[in-house]
């Protein structure tokens, strides 16, 4: 082991040697009293019980021989919380009273004596009396002693003799001790450091510092167990004396079980047995503790854990192949198969398929150290293509460890000699690695090139592909970074729910690795929590928000006194936010939050819960409580409030409760297309919607560089389980822009070995709405596969996937619920009747929102205006248009031809259902004169949207018509008794038979229709998309 890890050793090449014999120190033992050195004797023997039996010793003060205290030493008491951190000695002496008598006379039995019953009569509880001797004792006459001094006083005596002083010095190699305060043997030469060991020797003098300080790990204690166990591998790395190291390890295992995880107990157990084979040889100690290492870890599902056993089991073999132990001693026959069959059984489990491999490779190395003791050379050369084939399996897995499958691959190399076999797998190996780094290395470059961009667009198409590349165990650290600048940039564009999938998933990266090295995460895992409140709050999913937040307070132990502050300060701007938002709340919502003041209360949201309550309607509180002054009229604090629901923060179209078995609604809205995904209130319900929006969001997040607009402003999907289908199903209806997803019932959206069923028919559900809602400048077909190729939204989508399972493995559910929240409920506020209405106060324009070009990359800024249904104007084929008279006074009729009767009544039922018989300001309908000046009777009829004037970048949809006519009278006509009755009925006309039909039935009353001469149309007029065409060719003729 030297050879193969020389880190893992001391590098000091010179070390203070003190020259000191067993007989030399008996001999000084000997010739205390000759010498006269009691004092120096009774130093010397309180200095080796600081070492060997407890740290807690004070000195005698006064005369020699125990001074007027009787006692040469006692104990002084030391809170538990310090005793048990000792590595030395017992840490029963911290909270026990025990005295020590020192002595170099003759006689000893009757100094003890002496000594025991002098101690006793000063009536201090003693618990124990340690008397240590300079002569020799017989392990007989020092059982009687002890014997009859437990009888006579009862109190527990025990007795150390020369035999024991010289096997504590020697040993345990503490001739330091003999030499500084006894005088005995010398000093050779002095220690020279090497570079890693001078290294070692300050990070454990500092580690040991901070054990020793009970309030450095206040709130802590599993960083405490970590740190234990940090301080036995440096002491192990320094080759202390192995009394030091164990009792290192010792307290690693004690602090871990009381304080630590079950991995942090496991791994200290695991390093001390680890410790005991290769720094001390000692074999036995290892056969005997295996049995408590498979005690603790055998039942574990995780093969990190079962790799510690896996490890051990292969020492055994190599013990029985080099002839230390046979397998008889060992126990092999009845260790080994447990083991195998756990590690079978972990590495069948298709769901966890990382973990399932990591398992496998742990098999593999075992049965491989097996045929070698068993000489079955034909068995380890058929591991080879197994080998190969965990490669292949592990190509696709981000989380997978290949460097500790090539690193076995490559120390396997010892044995397999020249096989063929052996060298093809160390090729594949290679080649799997140069894959790995090759790929990563290619994500750094694009994450670095993230820093230097500020546009959100291309941030999101370069960090997509860079975060899906960099999933790998060896650039977690990177990926972090790309998944949450990813984020960030989501966030710039108004897609929050892709937002939202990043960050879980760079969160569960955090908490992952956390568990695989026993430790709490690191403080990073702070801003990284708070930063996914505030995308929760952004969502209005204030559930998770809330259960989130209950985490980020306890991982705030982890923050230095620097950083404290500012996460205070951010806690009380989300505290802000929240209440903001609470001002907002839908009415029908108001019941499912009645019991959420008091949680939000003991969250430390002040500001949240009195928000809350004034909305439920309990206003008297806030006066009662004294969140509000006495003096405060209602009017004033209904001011307050108004202030609040004003702010950009607060208002929301949606809330997400996840009441159960409540029907949800998640929303979002991308290329100005307004998503509604429905669902029905059922765990799998809500992680198959928010997977559905994540991945529409995602798609459409570069469109607009893939040259795709929207042509409708609304799309809807609806989810619903069912317990017939097998796989997941949609059906659309592109008339109605409407999906139903049909999920089955059985099927977790974080199956793994069902990925295969699951993840197509998201991808395909994505790119049918942007199917049904989009068009290109040039094919669709063409943009899509811009936006697979050039834009990485596969790579993109595929973070999405994660986030589910990101979320089970951070949160432990699948989806946050108000319900969950009911143990910190002390009572309910149930909405009172007269509830407060609370009106937005009139905030000036925000001068930062001026920026024309901010809204054009904001898809919660761009509104797409369309009355055109694009598939039923398609399918209806608009062929012009006919003007008809009813009589005077009456409006007259502007018909719009189509062949499709049923498209064209779909097209006029469906205004109607959206604004109504009696339209005035929603479809704007204009007629252009006089748009060729060689056919001056032509006209052109635009139909299109009434734009709101709101400012937002807008997308609008149109049909225009050129209409031939060969006088103008007919248009004369209608223009003037339009002029009469201010209103005209708007109603589609079909041909049957050649001859058309007026369909009145599904007629609408317009009012506000435009009729004008082409030469008086503006270039910003609506009209202008009328006339634009024949102007510019006008230009140009």
């Amino acid at each position: 082991m030297r050879q193969l890890r020389p880190e893992y050793y001391s590098d000091t090449t010179s070390r203070a040697h003190y020259e000191l014999t067993g007989d030399e120190l008996e001999y000084r033992l000997s010739t205390i009293t000759a010498r006269n050195e009691h004092h120096a004797f009774e130093v010397f023997c309180r200095k080796l019980c600081e070492r060997a039996v407890c740290p807690n010793l004070r000195p005698a003060t006064g005369p020699e021989g125990g001074g007027d205290g009787k006692a040469d030493s006692e104990t002084f008491p030391v809170a538990e919380e310090i005793s048990t951190l000792w590595y030395v000695g017992s840490p029963q002496a911290g909270q026990q009273r025990w005295a020590f008598a020192f002595s170099a006379k003759e006689g000893w039995r009757q100094k003890v004596r002496d000594d025991v019953i002098a101690l006793v009569g000063t009536k201090r509880p003693y618990v124990q009396i340690i008397c240590v001797t300079s002569q020799f004792a017989r392990s007989k006459d020092r059982a009687e002693v002890q014997d009859e001094m437990r009888e006579a006083h009862k109190v527990e005596v025990t007795i150390h003799d020369r035999a024991w002083i010289v096997e504590q010095i020697i040993e345990n190699d503490w001739r330091d001790l003999a030499v500084n305060y006894l005088g005995a043997g010398r000093v050779s030469k002095a220690a020279r450091l090497g570079p890693t060991d001078y290294v070692r020797e300050q990070q454990l003098e500092e580690i040991e510092n901070l054990i020793a300080d009970p309030d450095h790990f206040a709130g802590r204690k599993m960083q405490l167990a970590t740190e234990a166990l940090v301080a036995a591998k440096m002491s192990r790395g320094l080759e202390r004396p192995r009394v030091e190291t164990d009792g290192r390890f010792a307290r690693a295992i004690r602090l871990a079980n009381s304080h630590g995880t079950h991995r942090q107990h496991l791994e200290a157990l695991y390093e001390s047995i680890w410790t005991a084979f290769w720094w001390y040889d000692d074999f036995d100690l290892v056969i005997d503790q295996y049995t408590e290492l498979e005690r603790l870890g055998i039942d574990s599902p995780y093969a990190l854990n079962l790799e510690f056993l896996a490890n051990i089991a292969q020492l055994f073999f190599n013990m029985v192949i080099h002839g230390l132990r046979n397998a008889e001693q060992i126990q092999l026959d009845d260790r080994i198969p447990r083991l195998f069959g756990r590690l079978e059984a972990v590495a069948a489990n298709g769901a966890l398929p990382n973990n399932a491999l990591e398992a496998r490779v742990s098999l593999l190395m075992l049965q491989g150290a097996q045929a070698k003791m068993q000489g079955d050379d034909e068995a380890f050369e058929a591991l080879w293509p197994k080998f190969s084939e965990v490669i292949d399996q592990a190509r696709g897995l981000g989380e997978f460890s290949g460097g500790r499958l090539s690193e076995l691959i490559s120390v396997m190399g010892a044995v397999a000699g020249g096989d063929a076999g052996y060298s093809a797998l160390v090729d594949k190996t290679a080649a799997f690695v140069a894959e790995r780094t090759g790929e990563a290395n290619g994500a750094v470059m694009l994450l670095k090139r993230s820093r230097q961009l500020d546009e959100p667009m291309e941030i999101i198409r370069i960090l997509g592909r860079a975060a899906r590349q960099l999933t790998k165990k060896e650039y977690r650290q990177e990926q972090r970074e790309a998944l949450m600048r990813l984020a960030q940039a989501y966030q710039e564009i108004g897609l929050i729910w892709a937002a939202r999938a990043n960050v879980l998933v760079a969160i569960a990266t955090m908490f992952i690795e956390a568990e695989e090295d026993a430790e709490p995460p690191t403080a990073q895992v702070v801003p990284a929590l708070l930063y996914l409140v505030a995308i929760d709050l952004e969502l209005r999913y204030f559930p998770e928000a809330l259960e989130v937040m209950i985490l980020a307070r306890g991982a705030a132990q982890l923050l230095d006194n620097e950083s404290k502050p500012r996460f205070v300060q951010e806690l009380d701007r989300l505290d802000h936010v929240l209440a903001c938002q609470f001002t907002c709340l839908q009415r029908a919502n108001l019941q499912a939050m009645a019991r959420l003041p008091d949680v939000v209360a003991q969250l430390e949201m002040p500001t949240s819960r009195y928000a809350l309550l004034y909305v439920l309607g309990y206003e008297e509180l806030l006066l009662e409580e004294g969140w509000a002054p006495k003096d405060y009229t209602p009017e004033r604090i209904a001011q307050v409030f108004s202030l609040m629901a004003a702010q950009p923060c607060a208002p929301g179209e949606v809330d997400v409760l996840n009441c159960q078995g409540e029907q949800q609604t998640l929303l979002t809205r991308v290329l100005g297309i307004r998503l509604e995904v429905l669902h029905g209130g059922s765990d799998l319900e809500a992680q198959v919607a928010e997977s559905v929006v994540g991945t529409v969001e995602a798609l459409f997040a570069t469109a607009l560089q893939a040259k795709v607009c929207a042509h409708t402003e609304a799309f809807a999907v609806t989810i619903s389980l069912s317990s017939t289908v097998a796989n997941p199903e949609y059906e659309l209806d592109e008339f109605a822009y409407a999906a139903k997803l049909q999920w089955p019932a059985g099927l977790a959206l974080t199956e793994v070995s069902r990925q295969k069923d699951i993840q197509p028919k998201l991808l395909g559900l994505a790119y049918t709405i942007l199917a049904v809602t989009c068009r290109s400048a040039g094919k669709l077909t063409e943009a899509i596969g811009e936006l697979e190729k050039n834009e990485s939204f596969l790579d993109r989508f595929a973070m999405i996937v994660f986030s589910a399972n990101s979320r089970e493995r951070m949160l432990k559910s699948g989806v946050a619920r108000i319900e969950r929240f009911d143990h910190l409920v002390t009572r309910d506020y149930p909405p009172k009747e007269r509830r407060l209405t609370i009106t937005p106060a009139e905030l000036g324009p925000d001068p930062e929102s001026a920026d024309d070009d901010a809204a054009i990359s904001d898809h919660r800024e761009v509104r797409v205006h369309s009355v055109i249904d694009e598939h039923r104007w398609a399918k209806a084929r608009w062929r012009g248009a006919s003007l008809s008279l009813l009589g005077p006074g009456e409006p007259p009729i502007l018909g719009l031809i189509f062949e499709d009767e049923d498209a064209a009544r779909g097209i006029f039922l469906r205004w109607q259902e959206r604004f109504g018989t009696d339209q005035g300001k929603d479809i704007y309908v204009a007629i252009v004169r006089n748009v060729a000046p060689t056919e001056p009777h032509h006209y052109t009829i635009l139909v299109t949207s009434n734009l709101p004037g709101d400012g937002k970048a807008a997308g609008v949809v149109s049909r225009i018509m050129r209409v031939p006519a060969k006088t103008a009278v007919h248009l004369d006509a209608f223009a003037q008794a339009y002029e009469e009755a201010q209103e005209c009925f708007l109603a589609p006309v079909v041909l049957r038979d050649g001859q058309p039909h007026l369909l009145m039935d599904v007629a609408i009353l317009k009012r506000g229709l435009s009729i004008r001469n082409a030469d008086d149309v503006g270039d910003h007029d609506v009209e202008f998309m009328a006339v634009g065409a024949d102007r510019r060719r006008g230009a140009t003729s």
